[in-house]
């Protein structure tokens, strides 16, 4: 599987599912712990999405895979949620048996080009968003593909998208100044982490990835950025036991992969806000899962189950302090 680059992780999946040959009206699976900008993709090829839940492990809940599964199904689509694996080889035997392919979200974990290891040995295609792992770069999306189909022209670029992305990259690149996102900060209000539709969905920009960030990725040091979080990791665990505050799963030397986050169970609405208060303050970001599709509702059980886990980040040193 050679990469393909992309500006985002979502431009990739479309590209792959072209490949696939999924066409208007096909059927797709994908578990209910989903962010709106995977769904909005899938929708305007017309592929419509069959939602399967999962527990409260993070894994899926197959007996509703086989309860909702119909021949309309071409694909699943299996997410490693913040970077850990799922059981990949229970949905490969699925995928098999009944003939339908297997689509790797890994876009929350990024385990570098080569080689891939378990992640891709699987699947017909995956799609990685290494800008969530790589601090120094503000895009990237990366695609492989076990049988590239020639597709359209995926290095065209006109002269006014080139410009409109030389501004988002601009844009970024500023918001990330320490002062300006103080500033920022102090000026307005943070998100509100128990909405269900928290973000808004930018303008596509399906543009042809800068040298510049596919060299950033292309030399990505798994092992330095795994040692990384780790003590990251370690050191916000130290820090939220003084809350009796636990990690929904560990992470440690042993684990060949790149966890995005430190997930946390917090039932406690007043503390999750205290927290995300503390972070918005602080610069710190401390957020909830993202957005959900616009049709789910808040009495959705996976939506309330989201809600209940905070994320503290990774990719970010922070100083052992007084939290609250």
């Amino acid at each position: 599987m050679k990469p393909i680059f992309f500006t985002k992780g979502r431009h990739a999946l479309v590209y792959g599912l072209k490949n696939l040959n999924l066409k208007k009206n096909d059927e797709l699976m994908l578990p209910t712990l989903i962010c709106d900008v995977v769904i909005e993709e899938i929708k305007i090829l017309g592929i419509k999405p069959v939602y399967y839940n999962i527990n409260n492990k993070f894994d899926a809940d197959w007996k509703d895979i086989k309860k909702k599964f119909s021949t309309k199904i071409k694909g699943i689509i299996m997410v490693h949620f913040f970077g850990k694996p799922q059981m990949i080889l229970k949905y490969r035997n699925f995928c098999k048996s009944n003939k339908i392919y297997l689509i790797e979200d890994n876009c929350h974990g990024f385990n570098g080009l080569k080689p891939l290891g378990k992640i891709g040995k699987y699947s017909d295609i995956v799609i990685t968003s290494p800008n969530k792992i790589i601090k120094e770069i503000d895009n990237g999306g990366v695609l492989f593909i076990k049988k590239e189909k020639k597709l359209e022209n995926r290095n065209y670029i006109s002269l006014s998208r080139y410009k409109k992305n030389i501004y988002h990259k601009f844009k970024d690149q500023v918001k990330k100044i320490k002062f300006i996102k103080k500033l920022y900060r102090y000026i307005f209000n943070r998100p509100d982490y128990e909405d269900i539709n928290i973000s808004k969905i930018k303008n596509k920009l399906d543009l042809r990835l800068d040298k510049y960030t596919e060299n950033n990725i292309k030399n990505f040091s798994f092992k330095k950025e795994k040692a990384l979080r780790i003590s990251r990791f370690n050191l916000w665990k130290n820090t939220l036991n003084k809350f009796n505050i636990k990690p929904y799963f560990e992470y440690n030397d042993s684990d060949n992969y790149i966890l995005w986050y430190f997930v946390a169970k917090i039932e406690n609405y007043h503390l999750r806000k205290k927290f995300y208060d503390w972070g918005w303050k602080n610069t710190i970001d401390i957020v909830s899962w993202p957005s959900f599709p616009k049709e789910f509702k808040k009495n959705n059980l996976t939506f309330k189950f989201s809600r209940r886990f905070v994320l503290f980040p990774l990719n970010q040193d922070f100083k052992d302090i007084d939290l609250l």
